[in-house]
């Protein structure tokens, strides 16, 4: 396993009620952000150490579109509209001996003014969903919604396209 990499990519994201504003990540890379000009949603792009990685607004609506035409009460579909959730692309773009690119979203970090914490995760959804009496059929459309807790991007593999 000479050739494995371990990319843990951690984040600092302030969290804005529409979008997304400045998203930093640990290490030096090629980073852009702005507003694709075909839905005038903010992006956030990060390019560097063999991974691509683009971070997409979602609109509160758009998530609670998505939660409803799956099943879900309007609150809580509202609960998901109203908290952060983008949309995001995550590729393998290392070289043909660069190995996999792996991440882990446990140790994914988000900071709202001063305070920071984890990521809310599959698992937490589900609990509280289920908590919420939601249907097992809707809690598996919305666990697909996610990307999986950890694993690794062999090269060319892109998930969230």
């Amino acid at each position: 396993m000479e050739n494995r990499r371990n990319t843990w990519l951690r984040f600092k994201v302030p969290i804005l009620v529409y979008g997304l504003a400045f998203i930093t990540v640990s290490s030096q890379a090629g980073e852009t952000n702005g507003v694709d000009p075909e839905t005038g949603l903010r992006f956030w792009r990060w390019v560097g150490g063999g991974v691509f990685l683009e971070l997409m607004q979602r609109l509160p609506d758009q998530s609670r579109a998505f939660s409803q035409a799956r099943g879900f009460d309007a609150e809580s579909a509202d609960i998901i509209g109203l908290a952060c959730v983008f949309q995001t692309i995550f590729r393998n773009t290392g070289g043909n001996n660069a190995g996999a690119v792996e991440y882990d979203l446990a140790q994914w970090q988000v900071i709202a003014g001063t305070t920071p914490g984890g990521i809310k995760l599959k698992e937490q959804w589900d609990a509280e969903w289920q908590a919420r009496g939601i249907s097992e059929s809707s809690r598996i459309a919305f666990r697909w919604f996610f990307y999986r807790l950890g694993s690794a991007l062999n090269l060319g593999i892109t998930i969230g396209a």
